[in-house]
């Protein structure tokens, strides 16, 4: 460059393009400090062109952990209205308000930004602050339900359950009294213990469901990224071509460039393998299964302690509806029962 266009020129060329990055990096700050996303909108796809992604992905980090601490934390907020609405109600304000936030904010970084790791580093703040969000959430829930205590007291009313059914089943007077082993003063009543589990599944079921979100997100990322790679290797390839042809290359350069196209892309490790997010689900699901467990148990209890013959409507309705026109037969006195039913649903 300097041969052809003067070291004087080469000079104002790098003074120019110091100015144009200082100047552009000065914008993008003040935007960042204002939160306006309109002006961050019209200043991104422009940092790429003056190598100054690393700079940028620092400041836009910056401006989109404000906007998550602000847009979280009024998430997750229990409002007076709340007290009357189940626990995941909050919970699941928090995943869509990051899901919406993480939509709009990764098609452009992973764009513009993609170079200095940008779009992986978006997927990452994001997750960590929902962590921070929901990880007190998901403890006052514990203690407000006391589930250890209550996974505990389960776990034993199971056992004695189970012991006694592999016995032989219940004495006589055992039926009589309707002993449940302690089922309801140590754990609670059936219908009760069954809505508090409804209430931990869909719990459950809701973080689920941002958690295959996010680790959708992850494959996604490394998917464009590896899409990219492969679109670099062919233009290298194109390139060591065009030099073989024009100005030809060395055995040695040659074999070197090919083994650098050979390469195949490496995924990012985005997340950990095992997140506090996973933490948290399987403390919570452990309790549940226990609980659920000794539920079930329970609820066959009740059902084989009535004994059929007391009241035979209980657990026996007809098959059909009976026909006039045609004499008794069997299918006429075919009756279904529901003991199943009664074990399965409290």
């Amino acid at each position: 460059a300097k041969a052809y266009a003067g070291e004087y020129t080469v000079t104002q060329l790098e003074s120019t393009q110091r100015a144009l990055k200082q100047t552009l990096l000065q914008d993008y700050q003040a935007a960042v400090e204002e939160s306006d996303m309109m002006k961050l909108g019209k200043l991104t796809p422009l940092v790429q062109m003056v190598q100054l992604e690393q700079e940028a992905v620092e400041l836009y980090l910056r401006f989109l952990r404000n906007i998550l601490s602000q847009q979280l934390g009024q998430a997750a907020t229990v409002n007076p209205d709340d007290n009357k609405k189940p626990p995941y109600v909050p919970m699941a304000r928090v995943y869509n308000a990051a899901v919406t936030t993480l939509r709009h904010h990764l098609p452009m970084v992973s764009h513009c930004l993609h170079k200095a790791a940008g779009d992986a580093a978006v997927v990452q703040l994001v997750h960590v602050q929902v962590e921070q969000a929901v990880s007190p959430l998901f403890q006052a829930y514990i203690s407000s339900r006391q589930l250890g205590v209550c996974s505990k007291n389960a776990q034993q009313v199971y056992v004695l359950l189970e012991d006694r059914y592999s016995a032989g089943g219940f004495s006589q007077d055992e039926l009589e009294e309707g002993d449940d082993c302690g089922f309801t003063s140590q754990v609670g009543t059936l219908g009760d213990v069954d809505a508090a589990m409804e209430e931990a599944a869909l719990m459950l079921q809701h973080a689920e469901s941002y958690t295959r979100f996010i680790q959708h997100t992850v494959k996604e990322v490394n998917k464009a990224r590896a899409m990219r790679y492969e679109q670099q290797k062919d233009e290298r390839r194109r390139e060591r071509e065009r030099k073989e042809w024009s100005t030809g290359m060395s055995a040695a350069e040659q074999k070197e460039e090919e083994d650098d196209e050979n390469e195949d892309y490496q995924p990012l490790e985005i997340l950990p393998a095992h997140t506090q997010l996973q933490e948290i689900l399987a403390e919570v699901g452990g309790y549940y299964s226990v609980i659920e467990r000794c539920l079930l148990l329970a609820s066959m209890q009740r059902a084989f302690v009535a004994p059929i013959e007391e009241d035979p409507s209980r657990y026996l309705s007809p098959l059909g509806a009976a026909s006039k026109a045609h004499s008794p037969s069997v299918g006429n006195r075919a009756v279904q029962t529901s003991v199943v039913e009664s074990c399965l649903y409290a």
